[in-house]
């Protein structure tokens, strides 16, 4: 318990630059669900790939999503008005 504890430690500092009391707080901000879409579950850390900067909390799906449209946001919009127009 006390490793997996230190691991976590590490790893947000190491990746995001956030302490464990950071993280937290970034949840509690989020109120433990995915910004985008409100699902609680999986929650990550999504943070900018070409400034390094962290965003916010989502679910592993929607933050997967923003990888895949390379998160261009001319290409989300563009998205949304081809599902809406269904």
């Amino acid at each position: 318990e006390e490793i997996k504890l230190k691991n976590r430690k590490s790893n947000l500092k190491r990746k995001y630059g956030l302490t464990l009391e950071q993280y937290e707080n970034l949840l509690e901000e989020h109120s433990y669900m995915c910004k985008i879409c409100d699902d609680p579950d999986d929650l990550v850390i999504d943070h900018c790939h070409t400034t390094g900067r962290v965003r916010g909390i989502l679910c592993r799906t929607c933050n997967g999503g923003l990888g895949f449209f390379k998160d261009n946001t001319t290409t989300l919009l563009n998205a949304v008005e081809y599902l809406s127009s269904e």
